[in-house]
């Protein structure tokens, strides 16, 4: 979303990512179709709670509850973590420190994991095209990417309905 998030409120939830992500008119076209679809520019499917500053410092927290960074401050952050009352989920708050972002991040990773390799067919080169609309509409584009030239490892098919009904023969 950016790189220097300083005077803002950061929200980490896992959600839909939605279309448009708060750049108009985009989000406003998709929200006018289903409520909340566009997005905003905090929205994510992989909310990742750590932040780094411009002085090698990181915070990062370990928890499945709603928690949000507050940077809002010049000099200052803060960190809120929500849950009802019912609730009892523990949370593990750590603070990293490095010399430069890539040492930092690797930290990170080698605590939390880090991400496995691409798999060789998409590091060979080509798009991943993203399509939805049926079998006759990705049909066409496909054939339309091939004919110009475009190379293709995989087609992102994202076709699905918010409603689904089952028919019982009782």
């Amino acid at each position: 979303s950016a790189w220097n998030l300083r005077g803002q409120k950061v929200p980490i939830l896992t959600e839909e990512q939605g279309v448009g992500r708060g750049l108009e008119p985009i989000t406003a076209l998709a929200d006018l179709s289903i409520c909340g679809s566009g997005g905003n520019w905090h929205t994510t499917y992989t909310a990742i709670p750590h932040f780094v500053t411009s002085h090698f410092r990181s915070l990062y927290l370990a928890t499945p509850l709603f928690a949000e960074f507050d940077l809002t401050e010049k000099t200052t952050a803060s960190l809120t973590v929500k849950r009802d009352a019912s609730s009892r989920f523990s949370f593990e708050v750590g603070i990293l420190r490095g010399s430069s972002f890539l040492e930092i991040v690797g930290n990170y990773t080698e605590r939390f994991g880090r991400m496995k390799a691409l798999p060789r067919w998409l590091s060979c080169g080509g798009a991943v095209i993203g399509l939805e609309g049926g079998t006759e509409l990705v049909s066409s584009a496909l054939h339309f990417a091939r004919d110009n030239g475009v190379p293709i490892a995989a087609l992102w098919l994202q076709d699905w309905s918010m409603c689904a009904f089952l028919f019982l023969d009782l």
